[in-house]
């Protein structure tokens, strides 16, 4: 029980980063979104491609040079909102790592000399760089 509250309470702080970089996640979500509709929407294109090939010298060349054009289109399309996509999700993650280490510098710096010297050289530092780069 008292995990859950933990992960709870690390959860809010963690959504209370997030909060300013509301935008952009948002934008990331619908680049995502229109990223697999368009993934799904391209093998129904080739299935129409190939629906057109009846038979052996009734086949459809220009039908089928349509859907593979508009495949080659959204191909195309959803190569470049997977890559905003990404853009973006570096963008938040990377700013939400220099938030919470910029936090927590200025946390550190405010700490008494008793606390550093009381722990082992670098442990202090060393958590604080492993928690952060999980993200």
């Amino acid at each position: 029980m008292k995990t859950n509250k933990a992960s709870a309470g690390t959860l809010k702080k963690v959504l209370g980063f997030l909060g300013k970089y509301r935008l952009p996640l948002c934008a990331a979500l619908v680049f995502s979104a229109i990223s697999a509709v368009i993934m799904l929407y391209i093998p129904l294109l080739f299935g129409k491609a190939v629906d057109l090939i009846i038979s052996a010298g009734n086949v459809d060349f220009q039908g089928i040079k349509t859907e593979l054009l508009r495949s080659l289109a959204l191909i195309v399309i959803c190569a470049v909102c997977t890559w905003i996509f990404s853009a973006l999700n570096n963008r938040v993650a990377f700013g939400v790592v220099k938030d919470i280490r910029d936090k927590a510098f200025a946390k550190i710096n405010l700490l008494p000399l008793s606390y550093l010297d009381g722990h082992p050289q670098g442990e202090t530092l060393s958590r604080l760089i492993t928690d952060v780069s999980r993200f």
